[in-house]
C-alpha cells in the first residue's frame, strides 16, 4: 500500500474543515489534524509523533491568524508545505501571506479539483514554485 500524503486543515469555519477533510480523504490524503486556529495547530504539532507534509491554512482566524501561523511554521516546522486558502484575494494579502511563509495561495471558491491539484503540485515541488490556478511565491 502506498503512503498517503499527510495534511492538516487550519480554518476557523467548521463546514470548510469538514468539507475539506471529506474531499481530501477521497482524493488520497490522510488528514492528521483539523484545527480552528494557528495556536490549536501548533499545540497539536508539539504533541504529534510526526508532522503533516502539507497544511491548508486560512488567513483570517481568531487567536492566531494565518500570517502568524505561517511565520511560526516556517521557523519551527519548515518541512510543512503551506497552501494559504482564503476569501481575501487582494494582491497585498496574497503577497503578505507568501512572504510569511506560504508556498502557494488559493481563493476559497475554486473548484475542489484545483485544491487537490495544488496540493499534489506542492508535494512534487522542492521550493516555492508556480502552481496552476494559484498564486505562489517566485521560484
Amino acid at each position: 500500500m502506498l503512503n498517503r500524503p499527510t495534511i492538516a486543515i487550519v480554518d476557523d469555519y467548521p463546514r470548510w474543515r469538514s468539507f475539506l477533510e471529506s474531499y481530501l480523504t477521497e482524493q488520497g490524503f490522510d488528514v492528521l489534524c483539523k484545527a480552528k486556529n494557528g495556536k490549536e495547530f501548533l499545540s497539536f504539532l508539539q504533541l504529534a509523533d510526526s508532522v503533516p507534509a502539507l497544511c491548508i491554512l486560512d488567513i483570517n482566524m481568531p487567536i492566531m491568524n494565518g500570517f502568524q501561523t505561517a511565520n511560526a511554521l516556517r521557523e519551527l516546522y519548515p518541512s510543512i508545505k503551506i497552501l494559504a486558502f482564503s476569501m481575501e484575494i487582494g494582491r497585498g494579502m496574497v503577497n503578505r501571506m507568501l512572504d510569511s511563509g506560504a508556498h502557494a495561495f488559493l481563493a476559497k471558491g475554486v473548484a475542489p479539483q484545483d485544491i487537490s491539484q495544488a496540493l499534489y503540485n506542492l508535494l512534487e515541488s522542492h521550493s516555492q514554485t508556480q502552481i496552476p490556478n494559484a498564486a505562489s511565491n517566485r521560484s
